[in-house]
């Protein structure tokens, strides 16, 4: 009970500090997941059994609606990860997710973080 009270009174504390006279909104969570889209370099269709390994998390792909999106369950560290983008019958290829966003605002809010590239392209394999 005394910790709740305790992180109230620090969360009000944080929330009115550097932000003058307006009233800060209590920041809203913004998770940094990983989605990437790995598709055919040629039909740009899906890429059946892709598999996306790295950044120390576990990558989940499916094919849905005619794409193959891999995400993470895990989130993602804010700076930049390299990946290995495989699947058989294609060529694997190495791929560095660069984060942008996360600015913080006066009242200490960070905006979300999202990666690009959010596309990779395979290609088959000779």
């Amino acid at each position: 009970m005394r910790a709740r009270l305790v992180a109230v009174l620090l969360l009000l504390g944080v929330n009115a500090a550097g932000c003058g006279e307006d009233e800060c909104p209590v920041c809203s969570p913004c998770p940094h997941w990983g989605a990437l889209t790995v598709e055919d370099a040629v039909s740009s269709g899906p890429v059946p059994g892709a598999t996306v390994v790295g950044a120390s998390v576990t990558w989940t792909c499916a094919d849905s609606g005619g794409v193959t999106r891999c995400t993470t369950a895990e989130q993602l560290p804010v700076e930049p990860v390299s990946l290995e983008v495989a699947a058989p019958g294609y060529a694997s290829k190495a791929v560095v997710l660069t984060p942008a966003g996360g600015e913080i605002d006066a009242c200490g809010c960070a905006s979300c973080v999202t990666y690009s590239p959010s596309t990779v392209a395979l290609a088959r394999a000779p």
